[in-house]
């Protein structure tokens, strides 16, 4: 409420503080969690556990009012149209996916391993491998109409909604953020690289 100036412990309600990602929607804030995904629908003032508990969450996004998580337990995606309160399989079964990204319609998904690059253009209902050969994608950014993708391979961009992939930078980049025209990359035992 003061643009970060200051910071408050809020976990009333939360059991697993190991929090892995977060995601806030016009409703309610979710929280996924080495143990699950908890939601607070007070503003973060009190949180209850709506999925997945005792199960890793590595990401989250929402598209068209439904909610995507990446549950790494049961290595797949999963989704929710009313806000957490039930769950059912979205695909991307038996991959250790680690990032979600929506651009426009489509939602990319990064995994780890070779050939690392997926994309649904049906909110999720079916997935495409894209044909890049990248490996090890932990993260994504959206860059101006493109998007960006960390991977152990280096930095690569797409300027078609995640079906194709170009070649920027060779590094092994765990997360890629950007602040107006600039990029910044934390890599694995580099430190951090900007553009």
């Amino acid at each position: 409420s003061d643009n970060g100036a200051t910071w408050t412990l809020s976990n009333s309600g939360i059991d697993i503080l190991d929090i892995r990602c977060m995601l806030v929607t016009s409703s309610k804030i979710y929280a996924g969690s080495s143990g699950g995904i908890y939601s607070s629908s007070d503003g973060g003032a009190n949180w209850s556990l709506c999925g997945f508990a005792n199960k890793r969450i590595y990401a989250m996004v929402e598209l068209n009012n439904t909610i995507f998580s990446i549950n790494r337990n049961d290595w797949g995606g999963y989704k929710s149209i009313d806000g957490g309160v039930t769950w059912t399989f979205a695909g991307l079964d038996l991959l250790d996916v680690r990032s979600l990204h929506v651009v426009g319609n489509n939602i990319v998904a990064g995994v780890m391993g070779n050939d690392a690059l997926y994309y649904s253009t049906d909110n999720g209902i079916s997935w495409q491998h894209s044909t890049a050969t990248y490996s090890d994608v932990t993260a994504f950014e959206t860059y101006g109409t493109d998007i960006l993708a960390a991977s152990y391979d280096g930095i690569i961009k797409s300027a078609d909604y995640g079906l194709t992939w170009t070649f920027l930078y060779s590094l092994q980049v765990e997360d890629i953020s950007a602040n107006g025209g600039n990029l910044y990359a934390g890599t694995y035992g580099q430190g951090v690289y900007y553009s």
